[in-house]
């Protein structure tokens, strides 16, 4: 419930509030919370392009129509932005040094704007609703010092300062922090920011933390990686650089771009993750992930490398997931440890030969030449481990779970990178 500030000075009392949930680091939707306390009404933080960034939860407003966009949507429709330019009432927060309120045609009640600056230009902006109560002259006050709180708590990404205030900055942000999910609306959004992005989509991870940034900067470097792959947009986002390549063929990245981009980031010592191919746009945040993950576990398991594709390191991840509940090792096939236990006793090398073969996809002739063997050696070692084991290698359940086991000693071996 909404209930009016009782303290002697609303001004003083307000202030006390907001520094006192800045100094928790609580986040966005802390403060949120409390100024919709202390202004007696729900509000709305949205970022330029009218993209939801937090609101008063729990509350839902159905006879307003900008309300409910947000509240299902995660954003304003097309429509309803075009109106608010039409009415220039974007163009009226711009301009206004202070808070004012309002009411346009197809508001249900009337609103209270403040703009929230980010190294003096306008980054976001929150309105409240007159909803539990008419705003009063103290609002006013208020809503500036919700507005500088809402200010101080986007500067603590630093990196912030970098963005360009391109309009497509702001929805690939939303769209990694999951505030838009749904694919209509992404559609929506890129169509009014004439955004193209062709079928087959690539996420890319840069960590530039450990980078030599003595004649560049990570601005200059996302900027260079736009250049580099036609087509392609970047953000910075929190201490990475976070690139969408997309391509009119599935495998035109692969082919074209990666070894141009492994080049460069082996000359600045800049590793790169790098995710599954997608087709819609709306699905970045999930390959976000993939190509973060790729980014955490590649250098754990090939230090050489400087581009990690998700795909090479899908399993590895499936290994993290799994021991962060139980020990990896009581799930490794229970006749993989008699075989190397038979190994170490004898000086043998039929595990090796085993891995070597599931390595090649089960192919003998490719399993010798890897191992430097005549084809009937392998063959030999081969029919060997069915017998010491009592297991048949067209049993392919039994194979699916003994390369399971390899790979999760391999990365049991080198121990959790997130430890």
């Amino acid at each position: 419930m909404f209930t009016e500030n009782e303290s002697g000075d609303p001004k003083e009392s307000a202030a006390a509030a907001l520094l006192e949930t800045l100094a928790k680091s609580e986040g966005l939707q802390s403060i949120v919370d409390a100024g919709s306390a202390m202004l007696g009404n729900p509000i709305i933080v949205s970022d330029k392009g009218w993209n939801l960034m937090a609101m008063t939860a729990d509350l839902a407003i159905p006879d307003d129509a900008g309300w409910s966009e947000f509240m299902k949507n995660g954003a304003l429709s097309l429509d309803t932005i075009s109106s608010n330019i039409k009415s220039k009432l974007a163009d009226r927060i711009e301009q206004s040094k202070t808070p004012f309120c309002l009411r346009e045609q197809g508001m249900k009640y009337r609103r209270m704007f403040g703009k929230v600056l980010l190294g003096g230009r306008h980054a976001a902006t929150i309105s409240a609703l007159a909803y539990f109560r008419a705003f009063a002259d103290r609002d006013f006050e208020t809503m500036t010092l919700l507005c500088n709180a809402v200010s101080a708590e986007v500067q603590k990404n630093k990196y912030l300062y970098f963005a360009r205030g391109l309009p497509y900055e702001d929805l690939i942000v939303n769209l990694l922090e999951g505030r838009v999910r749904d694919a209509r609306v992404t559609e929506e959004n890129m169509r009014a920011l004439n955004l193209v992005i062709k079928k087959y989509i690539h996420a890319l991870v840069l960590d530039i933390m450990g980078f030599d940034n003595e004649h560049f900067s990570a601005s200059y470097i996302r900027d260079f990686i736009e250049k580099m792959l036609p087509g392609s947009k970047a953000v910075l986002y929190g201490d990475k650089i976070v690139a969408i390549a997309s391509h009119g063929g599935a495998g035109e990245f692969h082919s074209a771009d990666l070894p141009r981009i492994a080049d460069f980031l082996r000359k600045y010592s800049i590793r790169c993750g790098v995710s599954r191919c997608f087709e819609e746009l709306s699905a970045l945040r999930e390959h976000y992930l993939q190509a973060l993950e790729a980014l955490r576990l590649g250098p754990h398991q090939n230090d050489a490398r400087f581009v990690y594709l998700y795909d090479d390191y899908a399993i590895y991840h499936i290994a993290r997931l799994c021991a962060e509940s139980t020990d990896l090792r009581t799930l490794y096939h229970p006749k993989l440890a008699r075989l190397l236990q038979y190994d170490a006793a004898r000086g043998t090398a039929f595990t090796r030969t085993l891995r070597a073969y599931l390595g090649c996809a089960r192919n003998i002739t490719d399993t010798a030449a890897a191992l430097h063997m005549h084809r009937n050696s392998v063959i030999y070692q081969l029919h060997r481990i069915e017998e010491m084991l009592d297991i048949r290698l067209s049993d392919s359940d039994a194979l699916l779970h003994i390369e399971l086991s390899f790979r999760f000693m391999e990365y049991g071996k080198r121990g959790d990178p997130t430890a």
